[in-house]
C-alpha cells in the first residue's frame, strides 16, 4: 500500500508541475518558491508533443487509480483540490505583477476548468465501478465542494463547477440542496440577493435529479416543490428568472422521467438504452404507491399549468413552450391527451416566427424523440395535421437551413420512426419527385436524401417495402444530368443505394454503371460513397452484381494515367473487399457465375493488377498482390468449370513474402522481371497494350514521382517486348530512342532519360536488333571543322547515351539469352546483326584517326564516353577470345587464326596490328587509361591471344600495368598480368625480381644520381657568377624538377602494391602450370620455395604474405616435390591471427623441409644469394628466419673445429680458428641481412630492421651447442655490453635507436635463455651497476672525518652513466622471462632503478627502470605467485597497482610513493624473498649516508623511511648522524625525511632513557630551525615524547623531565637555561599556525623544568606571563586555563599576577558592555587606556617583586621582537607593558649601548611626527613610545655617569621617526611561505651553527674548545665552513649564535669597545650626531645597522666548553 501511495504522490507532483508549466510563466513570485524552479525547467517543453503526451498520460493514470478504492479516490481528489488552490494563488499574485501569460486559451481560467474536468473524470470512473457493485458510496470532502462554490460566481467557471457539483450530487445531493434550495427563496427579493443567489440557482441544471435512490428521489421532489412555490409566490421579476426555472425543470424532467412511458423496443432506438431502461424501472417503482403517484402527478400538473398560464400571457414563450414539450412527452397518457392540443398550437405558432423557427423546431424534434408511439396511435389524425403544418413551414423553398440542417435531418429520421408506413413516405415523395423540382431547394432534397439513407441503414427491411416509391425517385436523381453537379445531392443519393433500389433490374444495372463512373470522381466523399455502394451491392446480391462490379473497378483501374497512388490503393482495397465479400457469400450459399465471362474478366484483372504490381508505391503494390491472391483462391476457382486457363501465381509470378511485410521503398520487383523475361501470357499482353496507350500521357508535365512510375512501366514493356508484336515494338522503341535526344521540351527530361536507359537495358535478347536498328536509323547531324580537322556532333549527349546503352547491351542484356552462351549468341546465332554493329563501331574507334560525318551513332567519342567504349571493347574481346579458343580446339588451329574468322576488324588488319591499335587506344589515347578498371580488363584480353615476341611491346605492357598501380591502387590488374606471364614465360625472372621492393628503389636511386648533374647546372644558372641567365629556362627547369619529384614520390608510395601484383601474377600462373614450368626449366622448386618463404614473413604487406601462403600450398601439392613435402597438418596457409603463430609455422615448415628435401638446399641458397641485395630490412630478417633451420650445420662445424683444434681453452681463446671465423661470419651475415648499416630515407628515420627471435637463436645455439663452448659466455657478454655502450657513446642520445643496439639487445636476451649460463651472465652484468661498497666508519669521529672529506658532487654526476644505462636496457628484455634469477640481485637492482631514476628524472626521462620493476612485479608477484594463498582479487589488485604506478603517470617519483615501495616489496617478498624489505632498507640507509649527491641520498632516505622496520639504537644513532650531515649541507628536505623516519619509531622503542634523551636532543635542535615545517615537526614530536610516561608504565615522568632539561645544560652561551630555551622557541609565537602549541609548550616546560630551576630565576614563567599580559591587552582570554594551572602551582609567588589579570578582565568586560554600536572599538576608548595602563603598572610591580631585574635585556629583547614579528594587534599592549617594565628591567651600565640603540631605533618609529602617520589611533601608543625614548635618553645621558656624551648622542639620534612603525619596525613576511617572519640568511646560519655545535658535543661527544682538543675543534670549524656546490656563489658569512649571545652580555664603557666588536659611531651615520638638533633626519635605519654588524661576523667563535652532563649519561 505504501508503494501505491508513493506512486500517487509522485504522479500528483508531476501533474502539478505540468499544470503550472502549461499555463503561466511564474516570474518573480514569492509563493511556493520550491515549485517555481520546477515550473521554469518545464517551460521549454510546454509546446512539444512530449508535454501533451505526458500530461495526458499522467492524467489518465491518476484517473485510473480512482477505481481502486474510496480512500485512494478521496486522496486524489483532495490533492487535485490542493493543486488547484496553489495554482489560483500563484495566478492571482502573478496577475497583480503583470507576469501571467495564458497558454493556448483566451481566458486565464483555462487550467481551473481543466483540473475540475479531471476531477469529474475521477468521480465518473469511481461511479461506474460503484454501479457494478465493486465499490461503496463515496463521501466527498468539503474541500471539493468549496472548490465548486468558490468558482460558480465566475461566468467562465460556473459551467465546469456546476458539472463537478452534478457528479458530486450522485453521492451527496442533500448537502448540495441544503445550500442551493435557500437561494430559490432569496431570488427576486432584491437585486443584491438576485445577483448573489442566481449562480446557486444555475447549478441546479447540472445536479443528478433522479429516482435511483431515496436521497435523490426526495431531493428531486423537494426541488420541484421549491420551484412550484417560487413560481406561485413570485410576483416581481418572474420574467427575469423564468428562463432559468424552465431550464432547471427541463433538466429535472430529462434526468428523472425520460423514457419511463416508452416501450422497450422504442428505448432501443435511443443512444443509451440500458440507462433509459434502468431509469424506467426506477420511475415505475416510485409510482407503484398510489399516494406517492398522486402527489407527484399533482405537483407535475401544477407546474405544467403554471407554465401553461405563462405561455398564454406571452411572458417567455420560447423557454416555456420548450419546457412544456419536455414535460408533456414524459407525462402520463391522460395528461398528454389533455394538454397536447395547446402544446401543438404553441409549437405551430412558434415555427411560423422566422427568428425562433429552428429553436422551436429543435424542441419539436426532441418532443418527437421521447414521445411514446402508443400516445400517437390514439390521436393519429391530430398528430399528422400538426406534423404537416410544421413540414409546410420548414420545407418551404424560401427557408434556408444553414447550421440547422442536422436538426431538420434528425426530425425526418424521428418522424420515420413514428410514421414509417403512414405519412413519412408521402412526405419524402413530395420532396423528391421530379415534378416538384422547383418547389423545393437542393438543400432540402439533400436533407431528405440523407434522411432516407440513414433510415435505410437503420431499418433496411422496412425501407425495402418502400422501394416502389423511393427506388424510382433515387434512380431518377442519380441518372439525371442536372443533379450531377450538385455534389451534396450526389453523395447522399449514392448512400441510398443499394438498400434503396429500383424494382427493375435493368435500371439497377444502369444505376451500378453510373455508380462505377463515380469511382474516380475528384471529390473523395463522392468516390467513397460510390465504392461503398458497389461493395454493399455485392454483399446484398452477390450472384447478380459480382462480375459487373468487378468490371466497373477494372475499367477504372486500367486508367493508370488518371489514377493517383492514393486513389489506386483505395480502389484496390475496395476491390479486395468485394472479392472477400463475394467469397464469404459463396461459403454461406451456393452461387453460380458465367465461367467464360469470369475467365475473360480475370485475365483482364490480372493484366490490370500487373500494372499496379510494378507501381512505385509499396502500399499500392502490396494491395495489388493481395487482390491477385484473392483471384487465385480455391473458392473462386471452384466456381469455374474450365481449368485450362492459367493463373499468374501458379509458378509464373513468385512474389517473396518479405515484399508484403516490408515497409521500405522497393523500386522494382525482380519477380516481375523474371515473369516477363521467361514467360508469355495473355495478361502480360493486355497490360502491355494498355500501357502502350497511356505511358506517355501528359509526359511533359510529369513530376519526379511520375517519372519513377513511368520507368517501371517502361521496364515492364521492354521486358515483355517480343518480335510477335511487330510494328508496335518498333514504334515503341523509336519513341524511347527519341526521348534520348536533347532538344525535347519535357520538365523532367534528364530523369526521364535515365529511366529510358534502365528500361532499354532490360529488353529481351530476341528484340535487341530492334534497338540497334532504330539507333542506326536515327540520324545525328555532325559538323566537320576543317581548321581543326575534327568532327563535332550536334547532340553529343545523345551519342553518349547511345554508347552507354550499347555498353549495357553487350555487358548485361545478351547475358539473359537462354539455351546458348552469350558468346555464341553474339558471334554465331541470333546476334550476328549485333556483332556487325559492334565490329563496325570498334573499328571506327580504334583504326580511324577521325570518324566520318555519316558514321553510325556512338562513333563519336568524348572524354566522358571513353570509359564506356573501353568496356565495350573489353567485353567484345572477351567473347571473341572465348569463341576463338572453342573453335581452335575443335578445328586444331591456333587461337589467332580462329579469331580472324569471327572479326571483320581482325580480318581486315592482322591480329598483332589490331591488338597494338587496341592497346594504343586503351593506353595512349586517353588520360584516364591508368585510372580505370575497364582499361586493365581490356588489356587482359589483349594479352590473351598468344605470346608477344617484341620486347618493346612487352616493356610497354609492363609499364602500363605499373602505371595503373601508381595512379589507381584499387584497380585489379593481377588477372591481366597473370595472363601476360602465362603467354610470355620468358619474363619470369623479371616478375620475380619485381616482387622485391628494393629493385624499384635501386632504379629510383640511379635516376637520382643521373639528375644530380642537372641540379648542379641549375645551381650554376642561379649563381651570381654565372651572369644573367635565361630566367624562363631556370623556371622551367625548377618546374620540371618539382614535377619529377612528385612523380617519384607517388611511384615510391605504390611500390608495395606493385610487388604484390607481380607476385600475385606468379602465384596465379603457378597454381595451374607449376609442374609444366619446372619441366620446361622456366624456374626451380628451390627458387620458388625460397621466394614463398621470404614473402610469407613480410610484415608490412599482408596481401603479399597471403599470396606467399598460396604459393607454398601450391608447392606442397605439386608433382615436382615428389610428395616429400607433406606438411599440411601444421602449415595452414593463412596470415590471420597471432603473428607469432604463423611465423612459428613457417619456421617449423622450413626446418621440416631442410630435413626431408636437402636436395633443394643449393637452389634455395642460390636464390637467396641472388636476391639478398634486393631485400629490405624486414625481408632480411625473414631470410634469417628461413635460413635458421639450416644453421644447425654451423653448430656442427663449430664442434668439428673444436675437435680438430685439439688445444686447451686458454690457448684457444684468442686463436683465429674456423669457429672464430664462423662467429665473425655469422655476425657479418646477420649484420648484412638485418641492415645494421644505417639506411637513411627521405623522412630522416633509420630503416635498419630490428633483430628478432630467429637471429639471436643462432647465437644461442652457439652457446649451448657444446660443453666445450662454455668459455665463450663471459667474452660474449662483455662483447655485447662494450659494443652496446660504445654505440651509445657514439650517438650521445638517451635512447639508442640504431640497428646495432637493437641487434645486440636482442642477442643478449637470447643468450640469457640458456639456464645453465644465466647466473654467470647476470653476475657479469650486475658488476657494471652502481653500488656504494665503502664501509661506514665505526666511530663518530671517523664518520665526521668521512663526511668532511667526502665531496658533494653536482647533480649531473649522480645520473646514470652510459654503462649503467646500457646494462639496464639490456636487463629490461630479460627481467620478465628470467625473473627467478634476479632474486639474489633484487636489493641492488631495486635501488639502482628507483633512486637513480628519481635522481635523473628532472633532466632526462628514462623508461628502463620502471620497465624492469614492472616486469619483475608482473612475473614474480603474479606469474609466479603462490596459488595456494592468493585469489583472483590478488591478481586484479596487482594489475591495478601496476597500471597506477608504471603506466598512468610515467613521471611520478617512485621513491616518494610510500604505498608503491611497500606494495612492490610486499608483492615480491610474499613468496620469493621474505627479507627483501630488510635488505633494501639496509642498503638504502647505507646509500643515504654514503652517497655524494644529495638527490641520491634523499631518495635513499625516502626508500628507507617506507621499508625500514629496524629501530635499534644503532640505527637511530646512524639516523642522528645522518641528521647532522643534513644540517651540515643545509638540505631541508633531507632533514624532514629523517625526522619522519624518527617519528615512525614505535613508542615502545622510545622508552629507554638513552633513546628518549637522544630524541629530545634532536627535537630541541630542530626548534633552532627557522623553517616552519621543521618547527612543527619538533612540536609534534615533543608532544609524543612527553606523553610516553602516560602510555607506558616502565618510564618515569621525572626521567623524561630530566632528559629534556639536560639537553640544554652546558651550552647556552652564557645565558641561563630558561632564557636560552625561551629565545629558541620564541619564533613559534610569531606564527598563527604554531602559536597555540608553542605557548602550550612554554607552560609545559615550566612545569617540567620546575625541579631544576629556582622560581625566581625561571624566565620561562616570566615569558609566559608577559605573553599572557599581551593577549589580555587585546581581550584574548583563550589561554586563561593554562595560566590558572600556573597560578595554582605557584599561588604564593604569582598571586599578584592573578589579581592583576582578573582586575583587567573585569574592567574589559565592563567597558565592552557599555559599547553602543558594533562599529565602536574597545581599544580606542579612554576607559580602556586607563584599564590597560593600570594593568601594566600592576604587572610591573609584581614583576619587580618576583623577578626583579634578572635577565632584563632578554625581557627587552622579547618585547622588541613581539613588536617586530608578533601579531599587529599586540602592538599597543606590548609598548604599554614595555613602558612600565623598562624601569624595572633596565640596569644602567649593564645594558650594552647597542641594545639601547636597537630598542631606541624601534621605539622612535612608534612616535608620529608631522611627516608620518601613527600606526594606532590610540594616543596611548604614541605617548608610551615617547616615554620609553625619554627614559632611554635620560639614562643614556652623561650625567648618569654610565655612558659618555658621544654614546648618549647615538641614542638621541633616534628620537624622531623615519619611516613609521609598519614600514621600519614590522618585519616583512619572507618570500618562502614555509619560513617564519623575521627569517634572514644570518639567522638561518646562526641556527645551523648552534645545531651543529650542540650535536658535536652532545651526540658525537667531541670537543669544541681548541684548548681542550685542537684536532676536534678544527674538524668542527671545517664542518661549519662547508658550502654546497649550489651555494658557492652566495655569501660565505657564518654567523655564530653563541657569539651574538655573548656579545649581548659585554659591558661597553668606551667607544673603543664598540669599535672592537660591534658597531662604530661612524658606521651608524654620516657625521656626528648632536642631541641638540633632533630635527635633523637620521641617515641610517635598523636594517643598515644589522648589515653593518653582520659584515664583521666572518669568523666562527668557539664558545667555552660546556658543562659536564655525565649525570645524564648515567640515566
Amino acid at each position: 500500500m505504501s508503494d501505491i501511495s508513493t506512486t500517487i504522490s509522485e504522479l500528483l507532483s508531476q501533474y502539478e508541475i505540468l499544470v503550472h508549466t502549461h499555463s503561466i510563466v511564474a516570474s518573480e513570485s514569492t509563493v511556493r518558491s520550491d515549485l517555481l524552479e520546477k515550473y521554469r525547467k518545464f517551460q521549454e517543453n510546454k509546446q512539444s508533443d512530449w508535454f501533451d503526451h505526458n500530461f495526458e498520460a499522467i492524467k489518465n493514470t491518476i484517473v485510473g487509480l480512482c477505481r481502486e478504492n474510496d480512500k485512494q479516490a478521496l486522496k486524489i481528489l483532495e490533492s487535485l483540490v490542493e493543486i488547484l488552490n496553489n495554482y489560483t494563488i500563484l495566478r492571482d499574485l502573478n496577475s497583480k505583477k503583470k507576469a501571467i501569460l495564458p497558454e493556448k486559451k483566451e481566458n486565464v481560467d483555462y487550467i481551473d476548468n481543466v483540473i475540475m474536468g479531471h476531477m469529474i473524470e475521477c468521480i465518473k470512473i469511481y461511479k461506474e465501478e460503484m454501479l457494478k457493485g465493486n465499490l461503496k458510496k463515496l463521501i466527498i470532502s468539503d474541500s471539493v465542494h468549496k472548490v465548486c462554490y468558490d468558482r460558480i460566481y465566475l461566468d467562465q467557471l460556473i459551467e465546469m463547477a456546476g458539472k463537478l457539483l452534478g457528479e458530486i450530487s450522485s453521492f451527496q445531493l442533500n448537502s448540495i440542496l441544503d445550500i442551493a434550495l435557500p437561494s430559490i427563496d432569496k431570488i427576486g427579493k432584491s437585486k443584491e440577493d438576485s445577483k448573489n443567489y442566481i449562480p446557486l440557482l444555475k447549478i441546479a441544471k447540472y445536479l443528478d435529479f433522479s429516482f435511483e435512490d431515496n436521497e435523490r428521489m426526495n431531493g428531486t421532489i423537494k426541488y420541484l416543490h421549491a420551484i412550484r412555490q417560487k413560481l406561485n409566490d413570485t410576483k416581481k421579476g418572474k420574467k427575469e428568472f423564468i428562463s432559468i426555472f424552465s431550464e432547471i425543470l427541463c433538466h429535472i424532467m430529462e434526468r428523472s422521467l425520460s423514457g419511463w412511458n416508452m416501450q422497450d423496443n422504442e428505448l432501443d432506438n435511443l443512444t443509451t438504452p440500458d440507462v433509459f431502461k434502468k431509469r424506467k424501472e426506477n420511475v415505475l417503482n416510485y409510482l407503484q404507491n398510489t399516494e406517492t403517484a398522486t402527489r407527484f402527478w399533482s405537483l407535475f400538473t401544477e407546474l405544467y399549468e403554471t407554465f401553461l398560464k405563462m405561455a398564454g400571457k406571452k411572458e417567455a414563450p420560447i423557454e416555456i413552450v420548450h419546457c412544456m414539450g419536455t414535460m408533456l412527452c414524459r407525462a402520463k397518457e391522460d395528461l398528454y391527451h389533455q394538454y397536447v392540443p395547446d402544446l401543438f398550437k404553441y409549437y405551430a405558432s412558434g415555427v411560423k416566427d422566422k427568428k425562433d423557427r429552428f429553436i422551436f423546431f429543435n424542441s419539436i424534434k426532441e418532443f418527437l424523440t421521447y414521445l411514446p408511439s402508443d400516445y400517437l396511435t390514439k390521436d393519429v389524425e391530430n398528430f399528422q395535421t400538426f406534423v404537416k403544418s410544421i413540414i409546410d413551414q420548414v420545407f418551404n423553398r424560401k427557408v434556408i437551413y444553414g447550421m440547422y440542417k442536422p436538426i431538420v435531418e434528425s426530425f425526418l429520421i424521428e418522424y420515420a420512426r413514428k410514421q414509417m408506413h403512414i405519412s413519412w413516405p408521402k412526405t419524402i415523395e413530395e420532396i423528391l419527385k421530379p415534378e416538384n423540382y422547383k418547389n423545393y431547394s437542393d438543400e432540402q432534397r439533400e436533407v431528405a436524401l440523407s434522411a432516407v439513407a440513414k433510415v435505410s441503414k437503420l431499418y433496411p427491411d422496412e425501407i425495402g417495402k418502400l422501394n416502389y416509391i423511393l427506388g424510382p425517385l433515387c434512380t431518377s436523381i442519380l441518372l439525371e444530368e442536372r443533379y450531377k453537379t450538385d455534389l451534396n445531392t450526389v453523395r447522399n443519393v449514392l448512400k441510398c443505394f443499394p438498400r434503396v433500389k429500383n424494382v427493375s433490374e435493368e435500371r439497377m444495372k444502369d444505376v451500378r454503371s453510373a455508380i462505377g463512373q463515380y469511382l474516380l470522381h475528384s471529390d473523395k466523399l463522392v468516390a467513397r460513397s460510390a465504392s461503398d455502394s458497389l461493395i454493399l451491392s455485392v454483399e446484398l446480391d452477390p450472384g447478380k452484381t459480382f462480375l459487373e462490379v468487378i468490371e466497373h473497378y477494372v475499367n477504372v483501374l486500367v486508367k493508370v494515367d488518371e489514377v493517383s497512388p492514393e486513389v489506386g490503393y483505395k480502389l484496390l482495397r475496395d476491390l479486395f473487399i468485394v472479392t472477400e465479400t463475394f467469397i464469404l457469400k459463396t461459403l454461406e450459399n451456393a452461387i453460380t457465375i458465367d465461367s467464360t465471362h469470369y475467365n475473360s474478366l480475370r485475365k483482364k484483372v490480372e493484366g490490370m493488377l500487373l500494372m499496379y504490381i510494378i507501381h512505385t508505391s509499396s502500399l499500392v503494390r502490396n494491395q495489388a498482390i493481395k487482390v491477385l491472391k484473392q483471384f487465385s483462391r480455391k473458392e473462386l476457382r471452384s466456381l469455374v468449370k474450365d481449368n485450362e486457363t492459367t493463373y499468374l501465381l501458379d509458378g509464373f509470378l513468385k512474389i517473396p513474402e518479405q515484399v508484403l511485410t516490408s515497409t521500405e521503398y522497393i523500386p522494382w520487383l525482380p519477380c516481375v522481371e523474371e515473369l516477363c523475361r521467361n514467360h508469355s501470357d495473355e495478361a502480360i499482353n493486355k497490360a502491355w497494350e494498355e500501357l502502350a496507350k497511356r505511358w506517355n500521357s501528359r509526359l511533359s508535365e510529369a513530376d519526379e514521382q511520375k517519372v519513377r512510375l513511368i520507368g517501371n512501366y517502361l521496364k515492364f514493356m521492354c521486358l515483355s517486348l517480343r518480335p510477335t508484336l511487330g510494328g508496335k515494338s518498333e514504334v515503341f522503341i523509336n519513341d524511347l530512342i527519341q526521348l534520348l535526344k536533347s532538344n525535347l521540351n519535357i520538365k523532367q527530361h534528364e530523369k526521364l532519360k535515365g529511366v529510358v536507359m534502365d528500361a532499354l537495358e532490360l529488353t529481351h535478347p530476341s528484340s535487341l536488333y530492334v534497338i540497334l536498328t532504330q539507333i542506326r536509323a536515327t540520324d545525328i547531324p555532325r559538323i566537320f571543322i576543317k581548321k581543326e580537322n575534327k568532327i563535332e556532333s550536334s547532340d553529343a549527349q545523345y551519342e553518349q547515351l547511345v554508347i552507354d546503352l550499347l555498353k549495357r547491351i553487350i555487358t548485361k542484356s545478351i547475358n539473359y539469352v537462354t539455351g546458348i552462351s552469350p558468346s555464341e549468341f553474339l558471334f554465331v546465332k541470333q546476334g550476328i546483326l549485333c556483332r556487325d554493329f559492334y565490329d563496325e563501331l570498334i573499328s571506327n574507334w580504334t583504326t580511324k584517326e577521325r570518324i566520318d560525318v555519316k558514321d553510325i551513332a556512338g562513333s563519336y567519342v568524348t572524354l566522358e564516353t571513353w570509359k564506356d567504349t573501353v568496356v565495350i571493347i573489353s567485353t567484345y574481346l572477351k567473347h571473341l577470345n572465348i569463341i576463338s579458343k572453342q573453335t581452335a580446339l575443335e578445328k586444331g588451329i591456333e587461337v589467332p587464326e580462329s579469331a580472324v574468322l569471327y572479326s571483320n576488324m581482325f580480318k581486315k588488319n592482322t591480329l598483332i596490328n589490331s591488338l597494338m591499335l587496341i592497346f594504343k587506344y586503351l593506353h595512349y589515347q586517353h588520360p584516364l587509361s591508368s585510372f580505370c578498371q575497364e582499361a586493365v580488363d581490356g588489356m587482359k584480353f589483349v594479352c590473351s591471344f598468344g605470346m608477344v615476341e617484341e620486347e618493346r611491346f612487352i616493356n610497354e605492357i609492363l609499364h602500363f600495368f605499373e602505371n595503373v598501380i601508381v595512379n589507381k591502387r584499387d584497380v585489379d590488374i593481377v588477372p591481366g598480368m597473370a595472363q601476360f606471364l602465362l603467354n610470355n614465360p620468358q619474363t619470369i625472372r623479371t616478375f620475380i625480381t619485381n616482387t622485391y621492393a628494393e629493385s624499384f628503389y635501386r632504379v629510383l636511386k640511379e635516376e637520382d644520381d643521373l639528375t644530380d648533374e642537372d641540379d648542379d647546372k641549375l645551381k650554376v644558372k642561379k649563381s651570381p657568377l654565372f651572369g644573367s641567365g635565361n630566367k624562363k629556362e631556370i623556371e622551367d627547369l625548377e618546374k620540371q624538377k618539382s614535377e619529377k619529384e612528385y612523380e617519384k614520390q607517388k611511384f615510391k608510395s605504390t611500390i608495395p602494391y606493385i610487388c604484390k601484383s607481380y607476385f600475385s601474377a606468379i602465384v596465379s600462373v603457378m597454381e595451374d602450370y607449376l609442374d609444366h614450368w619446372i619441366t620446361d626449366q622456366h624456374t626451380t622448386l628451390g627458387s620458388l620455395f625460397y621466394l614463398a618463404m621470404v614473402h610469407s614473413c613480410t610484415r608490412n604487406n599482408l596481401p603479399l604474405r597471403d599470396k606467399a601462403h598460396e604459393l607454398t600450398s601450391i608447392l606442397i601439392k605439386s608433382e615436382s616435390s615428389n610428395h616429400h613435402i607433406n606438411f599440411s597438418n601444421t602449415y595452414h596457409c593463412t596470415s590471420v591471427g597471432d603473428e607469432s603463430v604463423y611465423k612459428r609455422t613457417i619456421e617449423k615448415f622450413s626446418e621440416y623441409v631442410s630435413k626431408v628435401a636437402p636436395e633443394i638446399t643449393s637452389d634455395l641458397f642460390g636464390e637467396a644469394d641472388r636476391t639478398v641485395d634486393l631485400l629490405d630490412g624486414v625481408n632480411r630478417e625473414n631470410t634469417l628466419r628461413i635460413l635458421m633451420p639450416w644453421s644447425y650445420n654451423y653448430g656442427m662445424l663449430v664442434k668439428s673445429c673444436l675437435d680438430t683444434a685439439n688445444t686447451t681453452d686458454t690457448a684457444y681463446r684468442m686463436k683465429d680458428f674456423a669457429s672464430q671465423r664462423l662467429l665473425k661470419v655469422v655476425y657479418s651475415v646477420t649484420e648484412k641481412l638485418h641492415g645494421i648499416e644505417m639506411e637513411s630515407t627521405e623522412n630522416g628515420r633509420y630503416t635498419g630492421s630490428l633483430l628478432k627471435h630467429y637471429t639471436e637463436q643462432i647465437w644461442l645455439n652457439l652457446i649451448k651447442s657444446s660443453v666445450e663452448c662454455k668459455w665463450v659466455i663471459p667474452e660474449v657478454v662483455k662483447f655485447i655490453i662494450e659494443n652496446y655502450d660504445f654505440a651509445f657513446n657514439q650517438l650521445n642520445v638517451n635512447q639508442p635507436v640504431n640497428a646495432v643496439h637493437s641487434f645486440l639487445r636482442a642477442l643478449f636476451a637470447y643468450i640469457c635463455r640458456d639456464e645453465r649460463s644465466l647466473p654467470f651472465i647476470l653476475e657479469t652484468i650486475m658488476s657494471f651497476m652502481r653500488d656504494y661498497k665503502t664501509k661506514l666508519p665505526d666511530t663518530k669521529k671517523d664518520y665526521a672525518k668521512f663526511i668532511n672529506e667526502r665531496s658533494i658532487v653536482d647533480p649531473i654526476d649522480a645520473e646514470f652513466t652510459t654503462i649503467e644505462l646500457s646494462c639496464l636496457q639490456l636487463l629490461v628484455d630479460i627481467s620478465y622471462e628470467h625473473d627467478i634469477a634476479f632474486i639474489p640481485h633484487l636489493p641492488k637492482l631495486f635501488l639502482n632503478c628507483v633512486v637513480l631514476f628519481n635522481s635523473c628524472q628532472n633532466s632526462k626521462n628514462f623508461s628502463e627502470p620502471k620497465l624492469i620493476l614492472e616486469n619483475l612485479l608482473q612475473s614474480l608477484a603474479i606469474r609466479h605467485r603462490d596459488h595456494n594463498t592468493t585469489t583472483v582479487q590478488y591478481v586484479d589488485k596487482a594489475f591495478e597497482f601496476m597500471v597506477k604506478y608504471f603506466r598512468t603517470n610515467p613521471q611520478v617519483k617512485l621513491s616518494r610513493e610510500r604505498e608503491f615501495l611497500i606494495q612492490w616489496v610486499e608483492y615480491i617478498s610474499k613468496k620469493h624473498c621474505p627479507n627483501l624489505s630488510e635488505l633494501i632498507s639496509e642498503m638504502a640507509l647505507s646509500w643515504g649516508m654514503k652517497a655524494k649527491d644529495n638527490k641520491i641520498s634523499l631518495e635513499s632516505y625516502y626508500i628507507f623511511e617506507a621499508l625500514n622496520k629496524d629501530f635499534s639504537i644503532d640505527v637511530i644513532e646512524k639516523l642522528v648522524m645522518a641528521f647532522f650531515d643534513a644540517v651540515r649541507v643545509r638540505d631541508d628536505s633531507k632533514i624532514l625525511i629523517i625526522m619522519d623516519i624518527l617519528f615512525n619509531i614505535p613508542s615502545e622503542k622510545l622508552c629507554p632513557p638513552r633513546v628518549s634523551k637522544l630524541l629530545f636532543q634532536v627535537t630541541f635542535w630542530l626548534m633552532f630551525s627557522w623553517n616552519k615545517s621543521h618547527f612543527k615537526r619538533a612540536l609534534k614530536y615533543m608532544l609524543r615524547l612527553q606523553s610516553l610516561s602516560k602510555d607506558y608504565d616502565n618510564i618515569d615522568e621525572s626521567v623524561l623531565n630530566s632528559s629534556m632539561f639536560n639537553v640544554w645544560k652546558g651550552y647556552t652561551g652564557g645565558e641561563s637555561i630558561p632564557v636560552s630555551v625561551a629565545r629558541v622557541i620564541f619564533k613559534g609565537l610569531t606564527d598563527d599556525d604554531t602559536f597555540s602549541q608553542t605557548f602550550e609548550l612554554y607552560n609545559n616546560l615550566i612545569l617540567r623544568f620546575e625541579p631544576f630551576i629556582p622560581k625566581g630565576d625561571n624566565m620561562l614563567i616570566a615569558t609566559s606571563l608577559i605573553i599572557q599580559a599581551v593577549l589580555y591587552s587585546i581581550g584574548d582570554f583563550s589561554k586563561k586555563s593554562l595560566q590558572n594551572k600556573l597560578f595554582e602551582q605557584n599561588a604564593d609567588k604569582l598571586g599578584g599576577f592573578k589579581t592583576c589579570f582578573d582586575t583587567f578582565e573585569q574592567a574589559f568586560a565592563k567597558i565592552k558592555s557599555k559599547l553602543v554600536t558594533n562599529e565602536e572599538n574597545v581599544s580606542e576608548l579612554t576607559e580602556f587606556n586607563n584599564a590597560l595602563t593600570s594593568m601594566a603598572e600592576s604587572f610591573a610591580n609584581e614583576y619587580k617583586t618576583v623577578f626583579a631585574n634578572k635577565d632584563g635585556n632578554y625581557v627587552m629583547w622579547l618585547l622588541a621582537m613581539l613588536l617586530k614579528n608578533g601579531n599587529m594587534k599586540w602592538s599597543l599592549g606590548v609598548i604599554t607593558l614595555l613602558k612600565k617594565l623598562l624601569p624595572v628591567i633596565f640596569t644602567p651600565g649593564e645594558w650594552s649601548l647597542q641594545e639601547i640603540i636597537q630598542l631606541s631605533s624601534i621605539i622612535r618609529e612608534c612616535i608620529p611626527d608631522s611627516k608620518t602617520i601613527s600606526h594606532s589611533k590610540n594616543p596611548l601608543f604614541s605617548s608610551s613610545a615617547k616615554d620609553i625614548n625619554e627614559f632611554l635618553a635620560y639614562h643614556a645621558h652623561e650625567k648618569q655617569d654610565k655612558y659618555t656624551r658621544k654614546e648618549a648622542n647615538m641614542v638621541f639620534e633616534f628620537l624622531s621617526s623615519i619611516k613609521g612603525f609598519t614600514t621600519s619596525v614590522r618585519a616583512k613576511k619572507p618570500a618562502d611561505a614555509d619560513l617564519f617572519i623575521g627569517t634572514t640568511k644570518e639567522e638561518k646560519e646562526i641556527a645551523r651553527t648552534e645545531m651543529l655545535c650542540r650535536m658535536w658535543y652532545q651526540v658525537f661527544n667531541l670537543q669544541i674548545d681548541s684548548a681542550t682538543n685542537e684536532e676536534e675543534a678544527k674538524l668542527l670549524n671545517e664542518l661549519l665552513a662547508f658550502q654546497s656546490p649550489s651555494s658557492i656563489t652566495e655569501s660565505s658569512t657564518i654567523a655564530n649564535y653563541t657569539k651574538v649571545v655573548a656579545e649581548r652580555r659585554l659591558k661597553q664603557s668606551s667607544l673603543d669597545s664598540v669599535q672592537s666588536g660591534l658597531v662604530t659611531p661612524t658606521k651608524l651615520g654620516k657625521g656626528n650626531i648632536n642631541i641638540s638638533t633632533p630635527q635633523l633626519e637620521p641617515q641610517l635605519d635598523m636594517r643598515e645597522l644589522d648589515e653593518e654588524f653582520i659584515e664583521q661576523e666572518q669568523v666562527v667563535h668557539i664558545p667555552p666548553p660546556p658543562e659536564d652532563d655525565s649525570d645524564d649519561e648515567k640515566l
